[in-house]
């Protein structure tokens, strides 16, 4: 999910609008933009992987329903690890890697970090709605089966 929404955030500024990504200081220095295989195996490539993952490998629906809390937490820790990595860097040298972060007020940024985490528990949302609908199978339990889960406290 966080592939999803690297690769719509960056590629949406990078033919939006490229100078918010890269400042006109850093592209004289760089000789322009970064080459398009840098770009693409940064931006674009943890994408494909993981469209692939979700295309060619299947997983038990009951141990992914299980998981959810742990995948959104690792969505929240990684959205506010990256948060606090910019904000190391930018106090290490008195700038941001990306220049739209400069544009921002620090209250602006925080809403950004906190939309960004939510862009991505949304994301997180319609991917694993699309898995259990793209990999449904005979036999194997659906995720919300209300008699599974009796079943299970009757058990305990």
């Amino acid at each position: 999910m966080i592939e999803t929404m690297i690769t719509l955030l960056y590629w949406g500024l990078y033919f939006g609008h490229n100078d918010l990504i890269l400042d006109r200081e850093s592209k004289e220095a760089a000789g322009g933009l970064p080459p398009l295989f840098m770009d693409t195996a940064g931006h674009l490539v943890p994408f494909i992987a993981m469209l692939s993952e979700f295309l060619f490998t299947r997983s038990s629906k009951r141990h992914l329903y299980e998981q959810r809390f742990f995948h959104l937490l690792a969505i929240a820790f990684f959205t506010f690890g990256y948060f606090t990595w910019i904000l190391y860097l930018f106090h290490d040298n008195n700038k941001f890697p990306y220049p739209f972060l400069r544009l921002m007020n620090p209250a602006a940024r925080v809403i950004f970090t906190v939309f960004s985490m939510f862009l991505g528990v949304f994301i997180y949302g319609i991917a694993s709605r699309a898995y259990f609908k793209y990999h449904a199978t005979e036999g194997d339990l659906p995720v919300y089966d209300e008699e599974y889960y009796e079943d299970v406290e009757e058990d305990v």
